[in-house]
């Protein structure tokens, strides 16, 4: 099964759980369901082709290195325990720069926007100081790239949409909170290879996050 029937089936399962759980909210609501809007920032570590290196054998690396995540999200608690959250996020991998034979430098440049759709499990009670947390989602990605060579000045940019899946958890005490999520991101393009090659690539990436929270009501 392929990247994108995998994100369809992830996606239609997501939304008949979301249509389940709205459908009982009122009755939740009676037992202190809330929403609320998280700011969230933090490390984004990249993984497979993205962390590759440029001159790997495999000519699918882009050598990338540490970068940033940051965004929000909005969040429903449809039981004091169960919660849907949309998120949007900006992660901004850290740039690879090299010269190439001739002395010219050349910049490479991976960023994602990340639109998700998470469902999160809490455990224990709303008065407890430390509540843990496992989320589980599903993920649109437009996968960002970028090179710029001296040599030409040429700017080549492409990007490519992708469906993936989230999953992770992490701690709450009060309004802060901070999470680790790995994030899948697999997909297969002809516009990141020089020669138009089809390829298929792995752009997972590991974020570690802190977020603060503002309830709406």
């Amino acid at each position: 099964m392929n990247i994108y029937a995998t994100g369809r089936y992830l996606l239609a399962g997501m939304g008949f759980v979301i249509l389940v759980l709205m459908a009982g909210a009122p009755a939740s609501a009676q037992h202190g369901s809330m929403s609320e809007v998280l700011l969230e920032g933090g490390v984004a570590e990249p993984r497979g082709d993205l962390a590759d290196s440029w001159y790997s054998p495999t000519g699918r690396g882009f050598g990338a290195e540490t970068g940033y995540e940051v965004g929000f999200r909005f969040r429903y608690f449809a039981t004091p325990a169960v919660a849907l959250s949309p998120s949007f996020h900006f992660v901004d991998f850290a740039n690879f720069m090299s010269v190439d034979n001739d002395g010219y430098g050349f910049e490479v440049q991976t960023s994602i926007l990340r639109y998700s759709m998470d469902m999160q499990l809490f455990m224990g009670t709303n008065y407890a100081k430390l509540r843990p947390f496992f989320s589980v989602g599903a993920v649109l990605n437009n996968n960002r790239y970028r090179d710029f060579t001296e040599f030409d000045n040429s700017d080549y940019k492409a990007n490519v949409y992708s469906l993936g899946g989230a999953a992770g958890g992490g701690f709450r005490a009060g309004i802060f909170e901070i999470s680790v999520i790995y994030n899948f991101n697999r997909f297969t393009t002809v516009r990141l290879d020089p020669d138009g090659l089809k390829r298929t690539y792995n752009w997972d990436y590991l974020s570690v996050m802190a977020g603060f929270s503002f309830p709406t009501y």
